[in-house]
C-alpha cells in the first residue's frame, strides 16, 4: 500500500485529501487526513446518507489503518509541498 497523491485542505480538522494505491493496484481516492485528539489519522472516503449521517464506502482493516496512518503522518507537510509525490502520478499538487 502506498500514498500516491496528497493535497492540503482547510476544512477544520481535515488537513489533507489523499489517494491510496493498494498492492493489487486499486486506487482509493478522497481519503481524509484528520487531526484527532491523539494525532493525525486517515479516514475512509464517505457518503452522506438519507439519514444525514456519513457512511464509509471503503473499510480498511486495523493493521492496514495503522500502517496508513504512519505513512500519511510521515508524508504530511503543513506547507502543502507534495510536488515530488504528485509528480509521479500526474496529479496537480
Amino acid at each position: 500500500m502506498e500514498i500516491i497523491a496528497m493535497r492540503n485542505v482547510d476544512w477544520g480538522k481535515v488537513k489533507a485529501i489523499l489517494t491510496i494505491k493498494t498492492s493489487e493496484g486499486f486506487e482509493i481516492k478522497n481519503c481524509k487526513l484528520v487531526e484527532g485528539s491523539h494525532g493525525l489519522f486517515v479516514a475512509s472516503p464517505s457518503v452522506k446518507g438519507k439519514d444525514d449521517q456519513y457512511h464509509d464506502i471503503v473499510w480498511i482493516p486495523k493493521e492496514n489503518r495503522e500502517e496508513l496512518n504512519r505513512l500519511a503522518s510521515d508524508i504530511y507537510d503543513p506547507s502543502g509541498e507534495y510536488s515530488s509525490l504528485n509528480q509521479k502520478t500526474g496529479i496537480p499538487a
